[in-house]
This record gives structure tokens, sequence and C-alpha cells, in this order.
């Protein structure tokens, strides 16, 4: 009888204590469960995403509730579950995804995958979109979190949903930490709390990108690292957590395989040395021998269901990429063959290529990823729009000019330098001080982790790509002794004003954002509206809107003058770029159910490519001015019914230079859908010339998914004028008129 009362009060004291682990567990489940689900109806070829997340649902309730039956959990722990999952949901629904990332890739791959595309079996995965670069990259990419967004965009209607999994992992690294240091001292769980209130993470709530998943995924593995280099106790629990977690990181990210599998040789190395200095045999081949048994044994422990789940939820691109390329990291990774046939890399060299031009750029006196790094952790705050070289700054500068190093993290998508906030350099200096004071004691082998993690990224300067770069100063904070603990009051001030502050203003920057798009998409329900390059549409639950597609730019028609200044990447450019006006506004063009919303928005103005916007300072009367550092310029409009007969483009316009006569008749190009079907002759005095376009040029868009009508105007005699040094840098192209209509 006495047994069994001390069986009902333990139960009783255990159902006292909350369980943030557990709460942690099911939040992981949630991201992890739909993505594997998904992730095998796709190798059994069973098209149904909305079927993946309703079974992956369900079968997580069941798990709730065993745990609930077994006295595991309590009401509360099911109560703040479910808060933060609809937290997390609410955040997502209402912000809209406005990174370049999540608009140019993420999110057209997840629309394709929702409406029943087969990564492992369809091959080529086109993203229906004009640029190819994408296109072709999106293949290869790892699709944990498509998986995931793609079942939850199926089952709820709502594409914006699919961010959610960043709040999700957020929360469950934070209550992770904290479950999993209970026993330990407050400042102790204070410091791995910290640690995971990641600036990257947290700017990257609403967006379609994985570098904020990456960082609350690896602070997971960091944690369980810790855990094993101090023989700490891991439950069952703790290491299922990790095992899931893992799988995750590996599969969001191809620099997440990476990572991750640094964590579990750097396991496995710990317990081998571990294991030979603790082994009693006299000699160095027995020793060796228990260890690497002992190291191995671990391995399989740790290392196999991981790799097992990796099989499953990686199978695209890693298996499909080992078949096929012979490696898992292909295009990352080419071998000479491949890399002659694809033109010496350029087949995948524009992203390595240009971010090692930008690195030139921003770091003129630092060559190597060592010292890119150094610099970016000590500098002012840059943006991806700003291409000056990186500027050193005090350390108790904590605000730039007109707190210009704050005012940077409204817009947080892509910093280039300087991306853990303000602060962080002042937290680095004050926690390489404790070190000095205190010395390494308890942390060793983590640190050592860390500085392969940082150093194996070769453009770690752009800090999203390492964003565990933040956990550094608090593994020296770990050296500071429990009984000196209150001298971490400071570090931690400062890390937690950082990433709050850093937090409130990309929240309320993104809140207002959406706030102004809702607000002037709304009246136009049912039509694709055009805002900021980037078309919005229904495509939610409750009636609202939602991002459909961005526009980028084919054929490397770049709005920036950056673009110029990369060398290769401006190909048939010039420095001074050539000016193409409208005397009047354009009326819509028929057929084209396109709402220009912004009094920006002007039509064509958003929906060319290879244009952008220029004041006119000159005492003309005030117009509409365009400049092009292209000999082409796009149109793109949408066609809403099918064509029954042939159609007739109208042109209106002429030659025009502000200062020099037009010195001859310029040629136009006239292209529709890539398909030449003319050439306009114009010179100084206006003309209009119709163009015939034959009607299965017009069907080919009309059985494309996004139906789009791709108008292209090439001028070569631009370029050749100005290649022969004339002073015509203001010659161009005034139109007047524009239609595109059935015959």
């Amino acid at each position: 009888m006495q047994e069994l009362q001390n069986n009902i009060n333990a139960v009783a004291r255990k159902q006292k204590n909350f369980s943030p682990l557990y709460i942690a567990f099911f939040l992981l489940l949630y991201v992890f469960l739909p993505a594997f689900t998904l992730s095998v109806f796709l190798l059994l070829q069973i098209g149904a995403p909305v079927l993946a997340y309703w079974l992956s649902v369900a079968l997580q309730t069941g798990i709730v509730f065993y745990c609930y039956y077994r006295k595991k959990i309590g009401v509360r722990e099911i109560l703040v579950f479910l808060f933060l999952l609809l937290f997390s949901h609410a955040v997502a629904y209402y912000i809209f995804d406005t990174f370049h990332d999540g608009l140019a890739y993420h999110q057209p791959a997840v629309r394709r995958i929702a409406e029943g595309f087969n990564p492992i079996y369809d091959g080529y995965m086109y993203l229906e979109r004009p640029m190819d670069h994408w296109n072709e990259q999106a293949t290869y990419f790892p699709k944990a979190t498509w998986y995931f967004a793609a079942t939850l965009t199926a089952a709820l209607g709502d594409l914006q949903l699919g961010t959610v999994y960043h709040s999700l992992l957020f929360f469950a690294a934070l209550l992770f930490a904290w479950g999993v240091t209970e026993g330990e001292s407050f400042s102790r769980r204070m410091l791995w709390g910290i640690g995971c209130l990641n600036p990257i993470a947290l700017t990257q709530f609403t967006g379609y990108v994985v570098d904020g998943a990456l960082a609350s995924l690896t602070m997971i593995a960091i944690i369980y690292a810790y855990h094993f280099f101090c023989s700490k106790a891991i439950s069952r629990l703790v290491h299922f957590f990790c095992v899931v977690s893992l799988s995750v990181l590996f599969c969001i990210k191809s620099t997440g395989f990476v990572y991750g599998s640094i964590v579990l040789f750097c396991v496995a190395l710990h317990h081998f040395v571990k294991t030979y200095r603790e082994t009693q045999s006299s000699t160095f081949a027995k020793r060796s021998v228990a260890a690497s048994k002992a190291a191995f044994s671990l391995g399989v422990k740790l290392g196999i269901p991981v790799f097992l789940l990796v099989f499953v939820l990686g199978f695209a691109p890693y298996v499909t990429n080992l078949l096929n390329h012979k490696h898992i990291f292909y295009p990352l990774i080419q071998n000479s063959s491949e890399d002659q046939a694809s033109e010496k890399g350029r087949k995948v060299g524009p992203v390595r290529f240009s971010l090692e031009k930008i690195a030139e750029m921003i770091y003129p006196h630092a060559h190597n990823r060592f010292t890119r790094l150094l610099f970016s952790t000590i500098s002012h705050t840059q943006d991806a729009n700003t291409m000056q070289p990186a500027r050193v700054k005090n350390p108790f500068d904590i605000t730039g000019k007109d707190w210009s190093d704050w005012k940077v993290f409204e817009q947080a998508d892509n910093i280039r330098v300087a991306g853990l906030g303000p602060l962080f350099f002042l937290i680095l200096l004050v926690s390489f001080l404790y070190l000095l004071a205190f010395r390494l004691h308890g942390n060793r082998w983590l640190l050592l982790m860390l500085m392969i993690l940082l150093f194996i990224q070769p453009y770690g300067w752009q800090m999203r790509y390492i964003p565990f770069l933040w956990f550094f100063p608090f593994v020296c904070l770990l050296s500071v002794p429990e009984k000196r603990c209150y001298f971490l009051g400071i570090p931690f001030s400062l890390a937690i004003v950082n990433s709050l502050g850093v937090l409130y203003l990309f929240a309320s920057s993104q809140w207002g954002l959406s706030q102004e798009i809702a607000q002037i998409i709304r009246p136009h329900s049912g039509e694709p509206v055009l805002l900021d390059r980037s078309v919005f549409e229904y495509n939610g639950i409750f009636d609202r809107f939602a991002i459909r597609q961005k526009y980028a730019n084919p054929e490397e028609t770049d709005f920036y003058r950056l673009n110029v200044e990369l060398g290769s990447l401006s190909r048939g450019r010039t420095s001074t770029g050539t000016n193409i006006s409208f005397m009047e506004d354009l009326l819509p063009v028929p057929e084209t159910r396109l709402v220009f919303a912004q009094e920006a928005a002007l039509p064509w103005l958003k929906m060319s490519e290879g244009l952008m916007p220029v004041e006119v300072s000159s005492g003309l009367p005030s117009r509409l001015e365009w400049r092009t550092y292209a000999d082409k310029v796009k149109f793109y409009m949408s066609l809403d019914r099918k064509p029954e007969s042939d159609w007739e483009l109208l042109l209106d316009g002429a030659a025009f230079d502000d200062t020099h006569p037009v010195p001859r008749e310029l040629s136009v190009l006239v292209f529709v859908n890539n398909e030449k079907i003319g050439t306009w002759k114009i010179g100084h005095d206006f003309k209009r010339e119709s163009f015939p376009i034959p009607q299965q040029l017009m069907e080919k868009s009309f059985h494309d998914d996004m139906r789009l009508v791709t108008l292209m105007l090439r001028l070569p005699d631009v370029l050749s004028l100005l290649e022969n040094q004339l002073e015509v840098s203001t010659y161009g192209l005034r139109l007047t008129g524009m239609q595109m209509r059935p015959k």
C-alpha cells in the first residue's frame, strides 16, 4: 500500500513539473512528419500531398495523446504546444513572404510539388518562370522544407502558411535548450537559451528561405554534441529528438549535410579520444582498437538512423545525384569533363562567380575566407544592394550613421556584411575578455567543432551561410565559473537587446509592408495584381491574397548597375545605358487582366524587364523615362482566354535623342515568345506599324502554367552606335502606344 502511494506521489510530482522537451519534440515532429511522409509517397509515386499532411497530423495527434496517457506530459504542455502552433501559423499567414529567394524559386517549387510534381521521377524541375538559372538549380536543391510546405499548401490551400517551419523550428530549439539543461544553474540555462536567439533565425520567420531553420537545427546539434563532450546523461527522447533534427538539417540545404556530418564526426572523434585515455591496457594497439570499437559503436547508434532517414527524406537530390552524376553534391562540385561540357563551370558558375566578385568588391584587401570573415564581423552592416568596401567600425559604435546599422534589418533577407546585428562585435569582444580572464574550461571540444563549422564555408562573410557564428561568443562564456555568474549579465544584456531590437525592426517593417500590400490588392479580388515586380493573387484561405510569382529577369536583363560592375555578368551592357521613354501613359493591353495597383506601377513600368525608372532633369514636360543596360527590352502580359485566331501587335513610336539629330533609321527587332515576327524601322518621325502573331504562338502561352505572353524588342543599332563612341548616350526608343489584340 505504501509503495502504491509513493508511486502516486511520484506521478503527481512529475505532473507538476513542466516538460519543455516534449513540446519541442512535438514542434519538430510537426515539420518532420509531413515532409517525411510526402517523401515516402513520392518514392512510391503516390501524388497525394494532401493525404501526407492529414496522415501526419493524425499520427502526431496519436503521439501526443499517447504521451498524455503515459503521464509524460500534462494539459499544460498540450496547451502550450497548441498555442505555439497557432501563433506560428498566424505569423506565417498574415505576413507575406517578400524575400528574393522565396519569390524567385522557393515558392514556385513548393507550388509545383503541391500540384503533383514528383522531383524524384519527373526530372528537370521547371519552375515556369522566365529566368532559367534557378529552374536548373532547383532540381538539385535539398527539399525537406519544400515537402513540408507543399503538404501544408495542398491541405490548407494557402501558399504563405508554408513559411511556418521557421518559427516552429526556432521554438523547438529554444525549448530543447531549456529542457535538456534542466538541473543546471539558471545562468547556464540562460546561456543556452540566448544562444538560440539567433538574429538570422528571428529575421526569417516570414520568408521561404532556409538559413534561419539551419540556425535552429544546428543549434540543436551543438547542444547535443556538448552533452557528449561533457559526458552528460542523454535520454532516449533526447537521442531520438536529435536524430530527427539532424536528418532535417541534412535535407534543407547542401551545406546542412556538411555541417551535420562535421557534428557527427566530432562526436565520434571525442568518444575515440576519451575511450583511448580511459582504457587500462598498456599497449598502444589495444587502446586504439578499443577506442575505435567504441567510436564505431557510437557512430552506428547515432549515424545509421540519421542516414537512413536522409536516404528517404533526401532521396532527391542526394541519391538521384549519386546515380546520375557519381556524387551527391552535384552541381556544387563538378568533375573536369562536366566542367568542360558546361563551358568551364558556367553551368553552375553564376552563383559562385558572383559571390567571389562581390567579395572582391566588399573586401578589396582580404583575399581568403578567414580575413573576409574577420572584416565582416567587425564592420558596419551592409545589405545586398550596397557594394561599397566594408568599413571597420568602433565596437562601441552601436548605431552607425543615422542608426544605419539597425535600419538595414528592416529588410534582412540578404545582408552582405555583419549580418548578426549591430552589437555582435561588442558581444564578441566582451566574450574574448572573459575567455582570457577565466581560460578555457570544459568547452575546448565545442570550440574546436565550431571553428571547423565556421571555416569550412568559403562564403562565411555572408553570415546567413554560417548562422551558428552567433553562438561562438557564448562558447567562450562557458568558461565563466558558476560562482562568477554575475559577470554574465553584461553579455546577456547585450545579446538580448541585439536580438530583440533586430526582431522588432524586422517584424514591424514586414507587418507594415504586408498591410500595405493587402490594402492595395483587396479591391481587385479575383485578378492578379502587379506590385513591386511581384504578382499577387487570390491564393489562400479566408478570401485573401498571397504572392504568386516574381518575374525574374530572363537572359540577364537586370535592373541594377551592380551587374554592370560584375564584369562577365554584364554581357551586352554599357556603363552609360540607353534611355527608353514614354510620352504618355499607355492604356492596358486588351486581353491583359493584370492590375497595376500602385501609382508607380504605371502600365508596363513594373512589368518590363531590362528597364529602371530614372528622373528627368531637363526642362521638358514631365514624362516617364526608363533606362536599360542591354540591347533588349522585354514585356510580359497575361493571356486570359484561348486564342481563336491570329493576333496582331500594334506599335506606335519613334527614335529619339534629346541632344543630337537621329543619324539614321533605327532597326527594332520584334519577338513574341522568343520568336521573331518582324523588324520595325523607325526614325525621328512617329510611325505606326502592325505585326501579325500566328495563333500557335499565342496558344503556346495559353497552355503555359502562368499564361504569359513575352514581347521582346531588340535594339542592336543602339549598342553599335555606342560602341562606335558616338555621343548619343540618350539615344533610344519613344513609344506612344502598344496594343496586342486578336485580328
